[in-house]
């Protein structure tokens, strides 16, 4: 799940952003020119639901 977790991350970014796993479950997200509420919410919007649907799959291979 750690795997499916680290993929979603990279692939909700863009290729200038960075993420980081600090370690265990713990990962770091640097995103550059997040400077505004509402576009910081768009962005975790689409995360969640991302993580959401690769958990579904996960779920679904098991």
């Amino acid at each position: 799940m750690i795997i499916a977790i680290a993929d979603t991350l990279r692939k909700s970014c863009r290729d200038d952003d960075v993420v980081l796993r600090l370690g265990g479950d713990e990962f770091a997200v640097f995103i550059t020119g997040m400077l505004d509420k509402e576009r910081a919410e768009t962005f975790f919007d689409r995360l969640f639901s991302n993580i959401e649907h690769s958990a579904t799959i996960f779920d679904a291979k098991q």
